[in-house]
């Protein structure tokens, strides 16, 4: 029960009461009286005393305590105090009066029913109901005759609190208050209540106790178990790589994990003004509907459901998600824990094992043809240099013919199998030079200029020859994207540890589907080739610890971003 929920109840059960009472709060510093009855004003005004003066007769002896004490205040007023609730900041405690030469009005277990406005029951000290008042009777909802004589049990509707109380009821007995929250059972439902109870003591022994109850609204249902289950799931929900969410029954969102920021594009705060279905795909929100429908119902568990939500971006992303209802004391669904695991991670990683795959069977068989091609290759060079003079003009082309094979073959053994490669260190800027000046006449019969920007100081760990074979190839697509005259602009940049190549073209574009099956074996844009180049290139650079990554546009053009290490960085 929180601090404000007890004094207003401590004020209750203090006004109720026909003996001079006060309710005192001990701390520190300085305590201070907080509630007094009519009764102990009469007295005050009869003697001619002020509040300070009591205030600061309990300050002396026990500012501090659990246990009860006397004092005397102007020699004839006896002061009695008991605590009721005590830690280590501050202690609340009832202070009764009585004054020495007047007969004390102590009230029977009926007195303090008149005009009270919260539930009362007395019970004897066998912990039978012997009486309670018109509000016990509205609250409880049993007619007089079926409960009076039930032991305290009898109402009470969880089975570990009745062990609980049970202590708390012991406690009573040997004289001490004890305050607590208990679920009433009433013939129709449950009702939580928060109970102080307090024993009623005669000639110094306890004659029977008296449970005063203060019935909590629904609002405050709702409140401490959303505390409670924020408290409970707060830790996880800030560190959990999955969207975790906390939803009401009618969809609202009360809590919602960081990586939603991350994995959608939205604050946690600004869920809270969000129902769930505002992100749900709509041909999936009545499936969503229909799932919370059974589980306020069933009160179960949902599992495997797929969904797609919105991101911040305006696309949808797919999840699978798990639903989990939150169900109070009375055995009603208060809320909802959804954990979402975002399944774009999954599907790329399935492509990623598929490629790789399909990469072992292509590597499999390109050594095959490798070796089936270099062997008569070797024959066909054999017999081109002994037939030389014969061939005349032919023989340019026939070696160009040759070379161009010769390459293809040494692409497929990259792919196949790994070698033993020589490594250097390389300014990055002299590579791609080296490169443009192998493509400068494609570039220079279609009117396309190649614009370099970037330091030489820029240096990579690579093996030479494969890096400008990766480039080349690059910019012979961007010069064939480029339908007449254009613009190719190269940028060399440093990025902490790393250097990034950025190649764009103006050329023709590629569609999304397109980019996706870039890097396939065998997959080609073009309307001739073998499909294995750009294979290559990824394969080159994966060696190298870096990264490649191509984004384009159809009729706007493409930018291909090399990643890789910087040699001083290694």
């Amino acid at each position: 029960m929180s601090e404000t929920m007890q004094v207003e109840t401590f004020n209750h059960m203090i006004h109720s009461m026909n003996k001079p009472t006060l309710l005192y709060r001990g701390m520190r510093e300085k305590g201070q009286i907080i509630t007094i009855n009519d009764c102990a004003c009469q007295i005050l005004k009869q003697q001619g005393m002020v509040l300070t003066e009591i205030e600061e007769q309990m300050n002396m002896p026990h500012p501090f305590t659990d246990k009860e004490w006397s004092i005397k205040i102007n020699n004839h007023i006896h002061v009695h105090i008991k605590p009721l609730v005590w830690n280590e900041q501050h202690s609340y405690y009832l202070a009764t009066f009585e004054v020495e030469g007047e007969t004390e009005i102590i009230p029977g277990p009926r007195t303090l029913f008149q005009k009270n406005s919260d539930a009362i029951f007395i019970f004897n000290t066998d912990g039978c109901l012997i009486e309670f008042n018109e509000r016990a009777k509205s609250i409880a909802g049993y007619d007089r005759d079926a409960i009076k004589g039930k032991h305290f049990e009898f109402l009470l509707s969880i089975e570990e609190e009745r062990k609980q109380i049970r202590t708390y009821f012991d406690k009573s007995l040997q004289g001490q208050v004890q305050v607590f929250k208990a679920t009433l059972r009433t013939p129709s439902s449950q009702k939580c209540l928060y109970v102080v109870m307090i024993p009623f003591i005669e000639n110094d022994k306890v004659t029977c106790v008296y449970g005063i109850a203060k019935e909590e609204t629904s609002e405050q249902v709702f409140r401490n178990l959303l505390m409670e289950t924020e408290n409970k799931y707060k830790t996880i929900v800030e560190h959990s790589y999955d969207l975790i969410c906390f939803i009401d029954p009618l969809g609202q969102y009360k809590l919602a994990s960081k990586s939603y920021d991350e994995i959608l594009g939205y604050h946690p705060q600004e869920m809270i003004v969000k129902n769930v279905l505002d992100l749900i795909h709509p041909h999936d929100q009545p499936r969503i509907q229909m799932v919370i429908k059974r589980m306020i119902e069933t009160k179960e568990s949902c599992e495997g459901l797929m969904y797609r939500k919105l991101r911040a971006d305006g696309t949808y992303q797919l999840f699978e998600g798990r639903g989990t209802p939150v169900i109070d004391t009375y055995g009603t669904v208060q809320s909802f824990v959804f954990i979402s695991r975002d399944l774009s991670k999954v599907q790329e990683g399935e492509e990623l094992m598929r490629k790789t795959e399909k990469l072992a069977i292509v590597g499999e068989l390109a050594a095959g043809i490798a070796h089936e091609i270099r062997n008569p290759l070797t024959t066909v060079k054999g017999f081109l240099e002994l037939s030389a003079n014969k061939l005349g003009k032919y023989e340019t082309i026939i070696l160009q013919e040759l070379k161009q094979i010769d390459d293809t073959v040494e692409e497929l053994l990259l792919v196949a199998r790994p070698r033993h490669y020589i490594y250097e260190s390389v300014s990055v800027r002299k590579l791609v030079e080296e490169s443009v000046q192998s493509v400068g006449k494609e570039a220079w019969m279609k009117h396309v200029s190649i614009r370099i920007n970037g330091s030489e100081q820029l240096r990579i760990h690579c093996v030479k020859h494969q890096m400008v074979q990766v480039l080349i190839n690059f910019y012979k697509n961007a010069i064939e994207a480029i339908e007449e005259e254009g613009v190719i602009h190269t940028d060399i940049i440093a990025d902490k540890n790393d250097v990034i190549i950025k190649i764009k073209d103006n050329g023709c574009g590629m569609s999304q589907s397109q980019i996706k099956k870039l890097g396939e074996p065998f997959y080609s844009t073009k309307g001739r080739g073998a499909g294995i180049g750009l294979m290559v290139c990824y394969k080159v650079i994966e060696n190298h610890h870096g990264e490649l990554n191509i984004s384009s546009e159809l009729n706007v053009g493409t930018l291909v971003t090399i990643r890789l290490p910087i040699h001083d960085a290694l």
